[in-house]
């Protein structure tokens, strides 16, 4: 048998100040790096889809978009949603958030990260890219075009998934 000789067993803590920057760590995608489809990710989603996600509410939706936009820039791993203004009083919310028949205890803003850890990245493979091209003779457009293109750079090489013509 083992005998387990290093530091003793805890529970990792997620909260503001805790272990969160492991979480980039622990991953159920093989391989770790490739980013999942149907994620949303937390640098470019809007207010709307934010609050679609459990345990986001309108104020803490906004707290995520101006951390992401204000001078500590944008989330380099999942894990640092949890530095974000208002996050500490996530699970403290008058409800037993994982139903262990305690309201607001620590370990349930833990339980609400660990449910939400698998619709949410810092990623994105998919771009929408509209483009506008024009030829200019004497200072006139003498003709334009206008294109919307869906690409996914998640594969090699990358792949336009949506090609259309959009007039003005």
């Amino acid at each position: 048998g083992y005998m387990h000789v290093g530091e003793e067993w805890r529970t990792i803590k997620i909260q503001q100040g805790g272990d969160w920057h492991i979480l980039d760590e622990i991953t159920v995608a093989d391989p770790p790096e490739i980013a999942l489809g149907g994620r949303i990710n937390l640098n470019t989603a809007s207010k709307e889809v934010l609050q679609a996600l459990p345990g986001v509410d309108p104020s803490l939706a906004g707290s995520i978009i101006r951390y992401c936009d204000g001078k500590k820039g944008p989330l380099n791993e999942i894990g640092e949603i949890m530095e974000v203004p208002l996050m500490e009083k996530w699970g403290f919310n008058g409800v037993d958030d994982d139903k262990d028949g305690y309201i607001d205890e620590d370990d349930e803003s833990e339980a609400i990260f660990r449910g939400l850890s698998n619709l949410i990245s810092v990623r994105s493979n998919s771009f929408t890219i509209v483009s506008l091209g024009e030829v200019v003779k004497s200072e006139e457009v003498t003709a334009q075009k206008k294109i919307k293109v869906v690409v996914d750079r998640g594969d090699s090489p990358l792949k336009v998934k949506y090609y259309r013509e959009l007039s003005d």
